[in-house]
């Protein structure tokens, strides 16, 4: 799915989407979105990369502020 073709696409709308409703992604939730839309399939080292270079307070997750 192209998120940015649907019209009803944001930037807090596809955090709440990969996150699940929760107030941050995991590792897990990432991984889960990424195979499920079938855009992506990542190994681990390489999801651990993404939210390496985006996670900026070291929590292993991302904030919506992170995102």
């Amino acid at each position: 799915m192209d998120l940015e073709q649907n019209d009803g696409f944001t930037i807090w709308r596809a955090f709440e989407l990969i996150a699940e409703r929760k107030t941050k992604i995991t590792e897990e939730a990432l991984t889960k979105f990424l195979e499920v839309e079938g855009c992506f399939v990542a190994k681990q080292p390489e999801l651990q990369a993404i939210l390496r270079r985006c996670d900026h307070d070291a929590d292993g997750m991302l904030s919506k502020h992170e995102f």
